[in-house]
């Protein structure tokens, strides 16, 4: 793991566990009511910003899908060492059959027209 990958997984980790901003600014919310700091309504007013609301879910957005994206990597991986693999079609599946089974004037009227 290079210096930037083991960077974005500290902050991956660091959104993983931090509390909500709705969460913060429920316990600031409990705060003011009880002391109005003048330090403590700014920050109040700060995380009930819209925006940083917004921030605060993108940013648990984008670990969750990152976190998901390598899970389902990791589990395809172990799944090719296992030997499972996903079956693929092998051609065009059609119900009726391939034209060498038709005479030429059959094949002909069974042609799709353009």
């Amino acid at each position: 793991m290079d210096e930037a990958e083991a960077s974005r997984q500290v902050w991956r980790d660091e959104v993983r566990v931090r509390p909500t901003a709705e969460q913060d600014r429920e316990a600031l919310a409990r705060l003011i009511a009880v002391d109005a700091d003048s330090f403590e309504v700014e920050l109040y007013e700060r995380a009930a910003e819209p925006q940083v609301l917004f921030i605060d879910r993108a940013q648990r957005s984008h670990v969750g899908q990152y976190t998901r994206r390598v899970r389902r990597l990791r589990e395809r991986q172990q799944r090719r060492l296992r030997g499972f693999r996903r079956r693929t079609p092998r051609g065009p599946q059609t119900n009726r059959p391939t034209a060498p089974n038709f005479t030429q004037e059959e094949a002909v009227e069974l042609a799709p027209r353009k």
